[in-house]
């Protein structure tokens, strides 16, 4: 039996409605906590509730500082939330407001310059198709 799983080319990570150029993997991370509930009744397990949700993205991709310094770096010094968009490739679309929380860099003696981006999403997330 053959898979019906979808490739990731040509997903589309956007801030702002800027798409950011040579990502190559976005990797959406969502937890829950959970709340300790348990009392005297509880016996010898413990009871949880679940809690409030978090989400952050990381985004690896080609570092190209000839674009990258306008459309990534001036979002790293914002502190105002920005609108993001991911853009998978079965047409479902992943919109959510987050800040750039962190940028790596890597300049390696031989290999391309590549660069991983850290979003923290804040409030809800919507999908749609």
């Amino acid at each position: 039996m053959s898979s019906s799983a979808d490739i990731g080319m040509g997903t589309v990570l956007k801030i702002g409605g800027f798409a950011i150029a040579e990502i190559k993997n976005i990797s959406p991370s969502i937890d829950f906590d959970d709340i300790d509930v348990s009392d005297y009744d509880s016996g010898i397990w413990k009871e949880y509730k679940k809690g409030l949700g978090s989400c952050e993205v990381t985004a690896d991709g080609n570092w190209r500082p000839d674009i990258h310094k306008t459309d990534v770096m001036a979002h790293l010094v914002n502190t105002t939330a920005q609108a993001y968009r991911v853009e998978w490739t079965d047409g479902t679309n992943w919109t959510f407001n987050g800040f750039l929380q962190g940028w790596d860099g890597n300049g390696p003696h031989e290999g391309a310059l590549d660069m991983t981006l850290r979003i923290r999403v804040t409030g809800s997330q919507n999908y749609d198709a």
